[in-house]
């Protein structure tokens, strides 16, 4: 067993008492699985535990090396440049307190009005629709 592995919470210990896909589900959403995020270990025990999951079913690995991974790079996180700020109604925003870029942002400058619309989930037809109906022009 690899030593990363070592450390991944026991499935039985989290599926006490379950059985097919609600296991399974409920490894997978464990806290202690840390949410899966990209480079934890977390992301490892729930690979890992699906990996266990393939060769339990008899699938054969197709991935690098002749296992189930494929290997890719990924942007995680980001970093500010010297000249990162954020001002809303002239107040200036406390970098990495007040806001934080994402990874995938890109750079430029934005002037104009900021609006909520919701949390971008639209669901036509819905009277509780809110996106549906903001005006988002010019903003």
């Amino acid at each position: 067993m690899p030593a990363a592995a070592q450390s991944c919470p026991s499935p039985s210990a989290i599926t006490a008492g379950l059985e097919g896909n609600l296991a399974h589900v409920r490894y997978l959403a464990d806290d202690r699985l840390e949410g899966r995020a990209v480079g934890t270990q977390g992301a490892r025990c729930a690979a890992d535990y699906i990996v266990g999951q393939f060769e339990d079913i008899g699938l054969e690995p197709a991935g690098d090396e002749d296992t189930y991974f494929n290997s890719f790079p990924i942007r995680k996180g980001a970093e500010a440049g010297p000249h990162n700020s954020l001002n809303i109604d002239g107040a200036a925003l406390e970098l990495w307190g007040d806001w934080a870029p994402v990874g995938f942002s890109g750079s430029g400058e934005l002037s104009g009005e900021l609006i909520f619309a919701g949390y971008g989930v639209s669901s036509p037809g819905n009277p509780a629709d809110q996106d549906a109906r903001t005006d988002i022009s010019g903003r």
